[in-house]
């Protein structure tokens, strides 16, 4: 009787713990102002997460009927054309596999009906120091595919690039 009390008594404290917890991250991102319309998505999206908020100001010039294909960005959330996002960070990785250089691949995207490329570089940066799937010979493959796309534009931070397919 002693020990069941003991261990609910510590269950009900860890769980009381993690609803405060959450409770105070939902109060301290005021997702509500945004609901109501107080906040702009823009602007709330520019506080919380200002690159990626750069990223979709980036996809803003792009045109309607853009096809997009991403590396090293998982998230797609919030965009007004069609994105291919890298969800586990691996397209460019299955690209080297598939393809082995970057005339081809740049090719595949094209045959693929990609437009355009959109680089993650700070998510290149992680994975190439992290991952141990992908070598430095692969970076250089990365730096080799940029040289065949044309800018489009570079988010302020320099975090974000577009290219366009030629």
């Amino acid at each position: 009787l002693c020990v069941s009390f003991i261990v609910r008594s510590m269950l009900a404290f860890v769980v009381v713990v993690n609803l405060l917890n959450f409770s105070l991250q939902i109060i301290a991102r005021n997702p509500l102002a945004v609901a109501v319309g107080i906040t702009s998505r823009r602007e709330y999206m520019e506080k919380r997460q200002p690159g990626y908020a750069s990223a979709l100001s980036l996809l803003n010039n792009v045109p309607h009927n853009a096809k997009i294909y991403f590396l090293f960005e998982p998230r797609s959330y919030g965009m007004n054309a069609y994105v291919q996002p890298d969800s586990i960070n691996v397209n460019f990785a299955h690209d080297v596999w598939l393809n082995k250089t970057p005339e081809n691949m740049v090719k595949s995207w094209k045959l693929q009906g990609y437009t355009h490329v959109l680089l993650s570089k700070t998510g290149a940066e992680f994975i190439f120091k992290n991952e141990s799937f992908l070598t430095p010979k692969d970076e250089l493959l990365l730096r080799k595919v940029e040289t065949l796309l044309i800018i489009v534009g570079e988010s302020q931070s320099g975090d974000y690039v577009l290219y366009k397919i030629p």
